[in-house]
């Protein structure tokens, strides 16, 4: 790419928002733990990150499953 969108920045993990900055996952969560009971589907209110997709380090966002379970949790997030 021989220019960069006026708006956009060049990271590691391509181009983003100006306002936005790549940190690590441990900064950006309070805490994480394995494992879920929630039935997950295709569609859903809160996407589910499972094993599959961290791979090398990075989050994969392909193949995504999402939970409607209001039991879930709380999604937070520090920005």
């Amino acid at each position: 790419m021989s220019h960069i969108l006026p708006n956009l920045h060049k990271t590691d993990f391509g181009l983003l928002p100006l306002d936005w900055r790549c940190l690590p996952l441990g900064e950006l969560v309070t805490g994480a733990s394995y494992g879920s009971s929630a039935k997950s589907a295709s569609q859903g209110l809160v996407p589910v990150l499972r094993m599959g997709n961290l791979q090398d380090g990075f989050i994969n966002w392909n193949d995504l499953v999402f939970t409607s379970d209001p039991c879930s949790g709380t999604l937070n997030l520090a920005i």
